[in-house]
């Protein structure tokens, strides 16, 4: 399989987090919120396979910052709203 069907296997989970948590917020507490991790882990596994150059790096970026995003957030909702 070629790199670049990697990369943008990647930029299409990449696109597929971001809409699922802008225009379907709601879709995701119906099965579970591990769904946007799982999407973003997957998405930089394959970017990491992807062809080198600016666009690999833009993307690695990119999915690593949305998962310490989605991580934070989590843990914030896990530990930080329990009643004292």
């Amino acid at each position: 399989m070629k790199k670049i069907y990697y990369t943008y296997f990647s930029l299409l989970i990449l696109f597929l987090t971001i809409l699922l948590f802008v225009f379907a917020p709601e879709f995701i507490l119906l099965f579970h919120f591990i769904i946007p991790l799982l999407l973003v882990l997957i998405g930089l596994i394959s970017a990491l396979f992807g062809s080198k150059g600016e666009i690999r790096m833009v993307v690695v970026v990119l999915h690593l910052f949305i998962l310490i995003v989605f991580t934070s957030i989590y843990i914030l909702g896990i530990y930080g709203f329990n009643e004292p």
